[in-house]
């Protein structure tokens, strides 16, 4: 897969660029269904979560956010500087800001043991998913099993790098791009970070149609 290709693809170059400090709001703005839940998958060391909570708190009602991590860090190997387990954090440093929020869940494990037919099931349709799975093998898995239906909107945390600085599309560009194809969705780009370097300028977010 060859990163001009994808850059094509999901018109990377022509995405509307929104500020650093209002893009989650933005976003979360777009959403449809504002009792639909969400879903994030990759927690990490809580800094984007914590940005995800904020908005749904501000601009959703009476919905869930599942929280999917297996709190080992990274299963692999990814980018430089990177390694097997990279954002490794115990589970505890995260969850208890969360604790006095029932509507907060968090699903531990790897997602090819968490993300089953019955956690779908339970989520039912979802209005955003974000996607911070970093490795391409584990965003491929939970995009594969997700219904993404018409109208939910996918965060990307870790999409493209537009001055190149990493092969960001054989990750989780590569995945979403299979899946489009393979299920022939129909997807609109809606806006990405304005920055041009570094991890602020990574994010991309699309409505599937």
């Amino acid at each position: 897969m060859q990163a001009q290709q994808l850059i094509e693809f999901f018109q990377l170059a022509r995405m509307p660029r929104v500020p650093v400090e209002n893009y989650y709001d933005v976003l979360a703005q777009m959403v449809c269904d504002r009792a639909a839940n969400w879903a994030t998958f990759g927690v990490g060391w809580n800094r984007t979560f914590q940005e995800i909570t904020r908005v749904r708190s501000r601009h959703t009602h009476n919905n869930k956010l599942y929280a999917f991590d297996w709190w080992e860090g990274l299963p692999e190997d990814w980018r430089p500087g990177y390694p097997r387990g990279f954002f490794r954090l115990p589970k505890e440093r995260v969850a208890r800001w969360y604790a006095h929020d029932p509507s907060v869940v968090f699903v531990d494990g790897l997602f090819g043991d968490s993300l089953s037919p019955a956690r779908i099931a339970e989520m039912g349709r979802l209005a955003l998913i974000h996607i911070d799975c970093d490795l391409y093998e584990s965003a491929r898995l939970v995009l594969s099993r997700l219904e993404l239906a018409p109208g939910t909107i996918l965060i990307f945390d870790e999409f493209w790098s537009p001055a190149g600085e990493w092969d960001w599309h054989l990750h989780e560009a590569r995945a979403f791009y299979e899946v489009c194809v393979e299920r022939n969705l129909r997807i609109w780009p809606l806006a990405r970070r304005d920055v041009d370097t570094g991890p602020l300028s990574e994010q991309a977010a699309f409505l599937i149609q």
